[in-house]
């Protein structure tokens, strides 16, 4: 899905802890009105590169959408971004926008041995993370694939769309599920289901981890 990064460097003097405030209470409280952002974060830049020169910018902003042109159009339209607009030269020097594409990973649905025997323990799986923030136990059969997913918060699963329907079952923690053009918040004891080929992604809530079982049906032949 398209991603727009905006980076952004402070006024001389204006204290970070105020920008961040600012943030919470102007930037933040618009997402609920904007359909069109699948997911969006604000990251504090540590001030220097591994080369030790310091950087023009003090934070980074990441923020997918389903589409462009509607999102500008959803933030023209949002009263709530037309004042984080108008306070927001108090706080920013200067920014650099642009937009990039998700370059996905292989599909998680195509590996891994089969399952030898009918009984298994979840907690005897060696757990897949390649991906920061994202651990898979993963089981596999002739047409169906089951995970349990540790999603930490501040982790986007890449937006995807795949031809196997999927389930997905909430053990515990909540979720931010966007299927479609439909977004819902999931907890335990909560289940989804996702339609082949319809994109989605999902995004952890509070302070710790989301936990599900996740179902890929394969269709055979």
């Amino acid at each position: 899905m398209p991603t727009r990064f905006v980076l952004v460097g402070l006024q001389p003097g204006v204290d970070r802890t105020a920008y961040e405030e600012f943030i919470r209470a102007f930037d933040y409280p618009c997402l609920p009105e904007l359909s069109t952002i699948v997911h969006y974060r604000t990251h504090r830049i540590d001030g220097s590169t591994v080369q030790g020169a310091p950087l023009p910018y003090d934070y980074i902003e990441q923020i997918v959408v389903t589409d462009p042109d509607a999102y500008w159009r959803d933030l023209d339209a949002s009263p709530r971004f037309a004042e984080f607009r108008r306070r927001n030269p108090a706080f920013v020097a200067h920014r650099l926008d642009f937009w990039a594409e998700v370059v996905p990973p292989a599909p998680i649905a195509d590996h891994g041995p089969r399952a030898n025997g009918v009984a298994h323990r979840w907690e005897t799986i060696p757990p897949d993370e390649s991906r920061p923030g994202l651990s898979l136990r993963r089981l596999e059969g002739q047409t169906m694939t089951a995970m349990v997913v540790t999603l930490h918060p501040g982790i986007v699963v890449t937006p995807q769309q795949h031809r196997e329907e999927q389930l997905i079952h909430m053990l515990s923690g909540r979720l931010r599920l966007r299927v479609g053009g439909e977004t819902c918040e999931i907890e335990a004891g909560d289940v989804a289901l996702v339609p082949s080929l319809v994109p989605h992604s999902g995004e952890a809530l509070g302070a710790g981890p989301a936990v599900y079982l996740e179902v890929l049906a394969r269709r055979s032949g």
